[in-house]
């Protein structure tokens, strides 16, 4: 398999979504349950393809960031336990 043939954008810089959607179907993700670190404002990033489709998780980025207030009200749509990180 030639990871290019299963990229695809949709939240995600360089075709990550593609590939998660690709390897959920080959594994179990039951648990539906995501941490991401360095989330910035959650437009895009790695998770948000997940949470748009019943994923739950924990979003990080740190609270004097320029992109915290965003991404906080983002976290408030998505119902997320949304947590600071530290300095």
């Amino acid at each position: 398999m030639i990871l290019r043939d299963i990229e695809r954008r949709v939240y995600s810089q360089n075709g990550e979504d593609g590939i998660t959607e690709y390897l959920l179907g080959v594994v179990d993700a039951s648990a539906k349950t995501l941490v991401e670190i360095g989330a910035g404002t959650g437009g895009k990033n790695n998770s948000r393809f997940l949470l748009e489709r019943g994923w739950y998780g924990e979003l990080f980025e740190r609270e004097d960031s320029r992109w915290f207030a965003t991404l906080n009200e983002r976290a408030k749509e998505w119902e997320l336990l949304y947590l600071r990180s530290g300095r």
